[in-house]
């Protein structure tokens, strides 16, 4: 898992995977952070490709929470809301808006 796109492959592949185990899911939540590191120096393209598949995460958190609930509650975490995937939980529950989620480079 070298490249970028790769790694965008691998998060689209395992976020939506409700078969695997919720602390592999939560395994690619980490990935998910580390794009976000790597975010301002993806291609426009790249770019674009991370987006929509996190516009497909934001419209199924209520399945990717619920299959994360048994091990993971963002009520725990201390990540920042701009790292929404740690609070999927929020989105699904409809306590974490988009109006609070900023989808541009910091």
């Amino acid at each position: 898992m070298n490249t970028v796109l790769e790694k965008i492959e691998r998060y689209k592949r395992d976020i939506f995977d409700l078969d695997i185990s919720p602390f592999e899911t939560t395994h690619t939540l980490h990935l998910r952070s580390k794009l976000e590191e790597q975010f301002s120096q993806m291609s426009f393209d790249e770019q674009l490709f991370l987006l929509s598949i996190d516009l497909q995460v934001i419209k199924n958190a209520k399945e990717i929470s619920q299959h994360l609930e048994s091990i993971y509650s963002s009520q725990n975490s201390h990540r920042p809301i701009s790292h929404w995937w740690w609070h999927i939980d929020k989105i699904a529950d409809g306590k974490l808006s988009l109006k609070n989620i900023s989808f541009s480079e910091k």
